[in-house]
């Protein structure tokens, strides 16, 4: 059994695409108006996201993660989200058997970025 896809809500629709597409590698492959979009990324994952005026309160804790082939690729990951990306974000490093950083996307999504050590 493989994940198919996730739906996120998120406050503003097109900062989420903008940040999910320039950062991680999505491309949008269909919209409704300004409330949904379906964005595609590797292996066939979708990733629905849906604007709401109203955040959903999610646990302490979760997030989202993305894994990625090597420390190096976390590395460059992490230096272009601090260049380019205002946001909370923490320097990579050793976690659970693996490397990688947290930030907080759009909507205060917090994402995982690693990779297997």
């Amino acid at each position: 059994m493989q994940l198919n896809h996730l739906n996120l809500i998120v406050s503003d629709l097109a900062e989420a695409c903008d940040f999910f597409c320039r950062y991680f590698d999505f491309a949008v492959l269909a919209t409704k108006g300004s409330s949904l979009a379906v964005l595609q990324g590797q292996a066939q994952f979708s990733l629905v996201l849906s604007q709401k005026n109203e955040l959903p309160q999610y646990p302490a804790g979760f997030h989202v993660g993305f894994i990625l082939e090597s420390t190096a690729a976390v590395d460059q990951c992490f230096a272009r989200l601090q260049a380019e990306y205002a946001a909370t974000i923490q320097q990579p490093h050793p976690m659970r058997g693996s490397y990688g950083f947290y930030v907080e996307a759009p909507s205060a999504m917090l994402i995982e970025v690693s990779t297997l050590l």
